[in-house]
């Protein structure tokens, strides 16, 4: 590491024994790399553990539901430890495939052949139209 500040938060471990076996040039990707994964503006970026606020609100809440740490510093890896079977058998057990409805937002024109593979019961609704919300 280079003399200066460093502040990292509770969520991210550094190894200062790996981190020293990276060159200069290893190091300053790795940096720009974690910089744009931080980065609560980009596209993608998680909308929960980003600022101090959102932090201590997940803190909050592991401490009032009895949760430990390992809930948030291992739960991508209990997300990559989930199967293709293991998610499938969830969706089959507690999500309804029938009577589905599909809102698609667009120029009509262009959606209503996208809209009909889904189903014989397209409704077209305006955004001008009274109640168009209300479908």
């Amino acid at each position: 590491m280079h003399d200066g500040w460093h502040c990292l938060h509770l969520y991210y471990r550094v190894c200062p024994t790996a981190l020293a076996q990276l060159n200069d040039s290893q190091r300053s990707a790795g940096r720009e790399e974690l910089l744009r994964l931080l980065d609560p503006a980009r596209p993608g970026a998680p909308q929960r553990v980003q600022t101090a606020d959102q932090i201590a609100t997940v803190l909050g809440e592991l401490e009032l539901f009895g949760l430990g740490r390992d809930e948030v510093d291992e739960f991508f890896a209990r997300v990559d430890a989930v199967t293709l079977q293991q998610a499938n058998d969830v969706v089959k057990r507690y999500y309804r495939t029938e009577n589905l409805t599909f809102v698609l937002l667009g120029n009509a024109s262009k959606v209503r052949s996208i809209a009909a593979k889904y189903g014989p019961n397209v409704v077209e609704r305006t955004t001008k139209q009274p109640g168009w919300a209300g479908m």
